[in-house]
């Protein structure tokens, strides 16, 4: 991104799964502190999150995306453990903790925008078969949930928001697993502008 750009409107992209309380308090910051320089947050694939910082139409990114193409560099801003969500009459309602291989008896649902290496990898080794489904946002998976069709994995505090729609949280006994909010930003020189956006964004993230 050129430093000689006469404008200082900085466009996010962001892609689904990311934390929207945190960045939220980033939006806010920025607005507090930096006003004459508006961020404008686009919901976008991940896929075309990287093409348009590669290409210039984006000038930074928020992504769940844990390998990021060069000639981008991605920072980690945000952390979450994941955890279980399981309807009240489940039987496993009644364990503390829920081990991963208890889930193979039931229909697991995995919601795409939330992509975890570590827990694809757990289920991919397993000595039997998890069943899984995967669906397309976290609303359908908390709905099918509290229909009884199944528990799902998602982030603990996503979860705990979601919890009066009549759903139980359990934390998962092994792991960790969790989910990585990275920055994504172009190597080199970005405009000054942008560049404290990007200080911002650590400082607000190491306070939250």
């Amino acid at each position: 991104m050129s430093a000689s750009r006469p404008d200082t409107f900085i466009k996010l992209a962001v892609t689904e799964g990311v934390p929207s309380a945190s960045l939220a308090k980033l939006l806010a910051s920025q607005r507090a502190e930096e006003p004459q320089t508006p961020v404008e947050p686009l919901l976008v694939s991940a896929g075309e999150s990287l093409s348009g910082l590669q290409d210039g139409r984006y000038d930074l990114g928020i992504s769940l995306q844990e390998d990021v193409p060069l000639p981008l560099h991605g920072v980690p801003l945000w952390r979450a453990n994941l955890a279980v969500a399981l309807p009240p009459q489940s039987p496993l309602a009644s364990h503390k903790l829920i081990a991963l291989d208890e889930l193979m008896d039931v229909s697991l649902l995995r919601w795409q925008g939330e992509p975890c290496a570590a827990l694809d990898e757990r289920i991919s080794m397993a000595r039997r078969r998890f069943s899984i489904q995967v669906v397309t946002s976290f609303e359908m998976m908390v709905m099918m949930v509290v229909a009884g069709l199944g528990v799902g994995i998602s982030a603990h505090s996503r979860i705990t928001q979601a919890q009066a729609w009549g759903i139980c949280l359990r934390p998962l006994a092994d792991g960790p697993y969790e989910v990585v909010a990275h920055l994504l930003r172009p190597t080199g020189h970005l405009h000054p502008a942008t560049e404290r956006f990007v200080q911002r964004a650590l400082r607000v993230a190491a306070n939250t």
